[in-house]
């Protein structure tokens, strides 16, 4: 399968993504293996091979306490009210 990999790469990249014709096509060269390597190969792009980033998420602890919190007691990592810094933002219109 490994000679076979750029010309399929250079096919799907022209619009075929069929695997069941970029395997007669490898076939007609001279592969001599089964479609199921194809496959793969074809679908892994489709499928996504980058994971996807992922942000810090916060406890269901710490949210849960966000939410009690008394209006303003909430305080800012740069200091002051959370509520006091929100309203310093401009709003856009």
């Amino acid at each position: 399968m490994e000679p076979f990999t750029a010309y399929l790469t250079e096919r799907s990249t022209d619009g075929v993504t069929s695997p069941t014709d970029l395997f007669h096509e490898i076939r007609e060269r001279g592969y001599q293996g089964s479609d199921l390597p194809v496959r793969r190969y074809v679908a892994g792009p489709r499928t996504g091979t980058v994971e996807p980033a992922r942000g810090a998420v916060a406890s269901p602890r710490k949210i849960t306490t966000w939410i009690m919190l008394r209006r303003g007691t909430l305080k800012s990592p740069r200091g002051g009210t959370a509520h006091r810094r929100a309203a310093a933002i401009p709003r856009q219109r």
